[in-house]
Protein backbone atom coordinates (compact mmCIF):
# COMPACT_ATOMS: atom_id res chain seq x y z
CA UNK A 1 0.00 0.00 0.00
CA UNK A 2 1.46 3.26 -1.09
CA UNK A 3 0.69 6.23 1.01
CA UNK A 4 -0.71 9.68 -0.99
CA UNK A 5 2.59 12.14 -1.96
CA UNK A 6 1.48 15.62 -0.50
CA UNK A 7 3.92 18.79 -1.24
CA UNK A 8 3.61 20.42 1.57
CA UNK A 9 6.21 20.59 4.12
CA UNK A 10 6.77 20.57 7.64
CA UNK A 11 8.97 22.98 9.70
CA UNK A 12 10.45 21.95 12.97
CA UNK A 13 11.49 24.36 15.58
CA UNK A 14 13.68 23.42 18.84
CA UNK A 15 13.28 25.13 21.96
CA UNK A 16 14.32 25.98 24.76
CA UNK A 17 10.78 25.98 27.16
CA UNK A 18 9.01 23.60 24.85
CA UNK A 19 10.64 20.51 23.21
CA UNK A 20 9.97 21.65 19.55
CA UNK A 21 7.10 23.73 17.68
CA UNK A 22 5.93 22.89 13.89
CA UNK A 23 5.20 25.13 11.29
CA UNK A 24 1.45 24.53 11.75
CA UNK A 25 1.49 26.06 15.55
CA UNK A 26 1.62 22.60 17.22
CA UNK A 27 3.75 22.57 20.07
CA UNK A 28 5.09 19.46 22.14
CA UNK A 29 6.71 20.15 26.21
CA UNK A 30 9.43 18.71 27.14
CA UNK A 31 8.57 15.37 29.32
CA UNK A 32 8.17 16.31 33.28
CA UNK A 33 9.17 13.08 34.20
CA UNK A 34 12.65 13.24 33.07
CA UNK A 35 13.37 16.67 35.35
CA UNK A 36 12.94 14.05 38.58
CA UNK A 37 14.98 10.91 37.17
CA UNK A 38 17.50 14.13 36.74
CA UNK A 39 17.40 15.01 40.57
CA UNK A 40 17.88 11.59 41.47
CA UNK A 41 21.23 11.08 38.62
CA UNK A 42 22.59 14.24 40.81
CA UNK A 43 22.31 12.91 44.35
CA UNK A 44 23.84 9.36 42.85
CA UNK A 45 26.90 10.93 41.02
CA UNK A 46 27.19 12.81 44.52
CA UNK A 47 27.00 9.65 46.82
CA UNK A 48 29.46 8.25 44.44
CA UNK A 49 31.94 11.32 44.74
CA UNK A 50 32.21 10.31 48.40
CA UNK A 51 32.78 6.16 47.88
CA UNK A 52 35.92 5.07 48.02
CA UNK A 53 37.01 3.84 44.32
CA UNK A 54 36.65 -0.25 43.57
CA UNK A 55 35.02 -0.84 46.86
CA UNK A 56 31.54 -2.51 47.35
CA UNK A 57 29.53 0.17 47.42
CA UNK A 58 30.97 2.38 44.51
CA UNK A 59 30.39 -0.84 42.10
CA UNK A 60 26.83 -0.61 43.33
CA UNK A 61 26.05 2.96 43.12
CA UNK A 62 27.89 2.75 39.66
CA UNK A 63 25.36 -0.21 38.39
CA UNK A 64 22.99 2.49 40.36
CA UNK A 65 23.73 5.81 37.89
CA UNK A 66 24.06 3.32 34.96
CA UNK A 67 20.07 2.16 35.50
CA UNK A 68 19.40 6.00 35.81
CA UNK A 69 20.93 7.33 32.57
CA UNK A 70 19.33 3.85 30.89
CA UNK A 71 16.18 5.24 32.39
CA UNK A 72 16.30 9.02 31.23
CA UNK A 73 17.55 7.46 27.54
CA UNK A 74 14.54 5.17 26.88
CA UNK A 75 12.17 8.00 28.69
CA UNK A 76 13.63 10.46 25.83
CA UNK A 77 13.84 8.06 22.84
CA UNK A 78 9.38 6.75 24.02
CA UNK A 79 8.51 10.18 23.93
CA UNK A 80 10.20 10.97 20.14
CA UNK A 81 8.45 7.98 19.09
CA UNK A 82 5.12 8.71 20.50
CA UNK A 83 5.44 12.39 19.29
CA UNK A 84 6.42 11.11 15.36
Amino acid sequence: MELPHINQNTGIDLGIKELCITSAGKKYENPKIIRKYEKKLVKLQRQLAHKEKRSQNYCKTKKKIALCHEKITNTRKDYLHKMS
